[in-house]
C-alpha cells in the first residue's frame, strides 16, 4: 500500500494484485483527470488559487501522486471535496456535475479495486455510493450585496458580495439574460435584494436564485438617513457640526438629580 508523506497529495487504487502495470490505464486516467478537475472547481468556489505540479506513479498498490503549491490549501481543498462527494455537504450544480463525474470514474473500475485520497498523513475512502444529503434549509433573504460579476451562461447567473453573510462572496441564478445584461450596468455597485437560498448545516449559502433587486443610491441613502434622523432627533434639526457641537456638550458641567 502507498505510504502517505507530509506533503504529498496521493490519488490511491488497493485490491487484490493492483500495481501499476495492472492497471487499466484508460480507467486510471480517467479517474485522475475528474479526481483532480474536481479540485480545482472545489478551489476555485473557495476563491482560493489551487496549484498542483509534477505527476508520478507510486508502486506498492498503485497512487497517482502530485505536489501542492500550499499543502494547506490543499489540505483545505480535498476535505471539502470528499464531503461533497460522500454526499455530507450540499454544493453548487457546477461542484455536483464534477462531483458526479469522479464518482462515474470510481464506479468504473473494477468492483474489488478501491480508492482512497492520501493528503499528508491524513487518508479519505471514497465510497463507491454517495450517502443521503442533508436536506437544505431554504428561505427567502433580504440583503444588500455589489454586484461582482454576471454570466448569460446556462443558466445566467450573477456572483454577489454581501457583508451580512459568513461567506461574503456566493453565485445566484438569475431569472434571463435580459437581467443579466441590467445587472452589468451595476457591476461593482450595491444592489438590494431579495434572493430565494438554500444554505448548509453551517448557515452557508450553497445555490440561490436572485428574484428581485433594486439598484441602492448612495445619495439617496444618506437622505433617508437624515430624514430618519430628524424625525427621531428633532432637537439637532438646527445643528450644522454635530460633531462639534457634541464637543461643546462634553466640556459643559454635568448635573445629577
Amino acid at each position: 500500500m502507498a505510504h502517505a508523506d507530509d506533503t504529498g497529495l496521493k490519488l490511491e487504487i488497493d485490491g487484490p494484485g493492483v500495481k501499476p502495470e495492472t492497471l487499466d490505464s484508460v480507467a486510471t486516467l480517467e479517474l485522475g483527470r475528474a479526481y483532480f478537475r474536481l479540485l480545482q472547481r472545489v478551489a476555485e468556489d473557495q476563491e482560493i488559487s489551487l496549484e498542483l505540479t509534477g505527476l508520478s506513479i507510486e508502486d506498492k498498490c498503485a497512487a497517482l501522486k502530485v505536489t501542492p503549491a500550499n499543502f494547506k490549501l490543499a489540505q483545505q481543498t480535498v476535505v471539502r471535496a470528499h464531503r461533497i462527494v460522500a454526499g455530507e455537504e450540499l454544493s453548487s450544480h457546477r461542484l455536483d456535475v464534477a462531483a458526479e463525474d469522479f464518482r462515474a470514474a470510481v464506479r468504473a473500475l473494477p468492483t474489488e479495486q478501491n480508492v482512497a485520497v492520501l493528503v499528508g498523513p491524513q487518508r479519505l475512502p471514497v465510497a463507491r455510493s454517495q450517502a443521503a444529503k442533508i436536506a437544505p434549509r431554504k428561505s427567502i433573504t433580504r440583503m444588500r450585496a455589489v454586484v461582482l460579476t454576471v454570466g448569460a451562461a446556462t443558466p445566467p447567473f450573477a456572483r454577489l458580495s454581501s457583508k451580512s453573510e459568513a461567506r461574503p462572496s456566493f453565485t445566484v441564478k438569475v431569472k434571463d439574460v435580459s437581467t443579466v445584461q441590467k445587472l452589468a450596468l451595476h457591476l461593482g455597485k450595491t444592489i438590494d435584494a431579495d434572493v430565494a437560498v438554500e444554505r448548509d448545516t453551517e448557515g452557508l449559502i450553497v445555490r440561490g436564485e436572485l428574484l428581485e433587486y433594486v439598484p441602492v443610491d448612495e445619495k439617496r441613502s444618506l437622505e433617508e438617513w437624515r430624514e430618519w434622523f430628524a424625525s427621531v432627533a428633532p432637537d439637532w434639526s438646527d445643528v450644522e457640526d454635530v460633531e462639534e457641537a457634541l464637543g461643546r456638550r462634553d466640556e459643559e458641567p454635568r448635573v445629577d438629580g
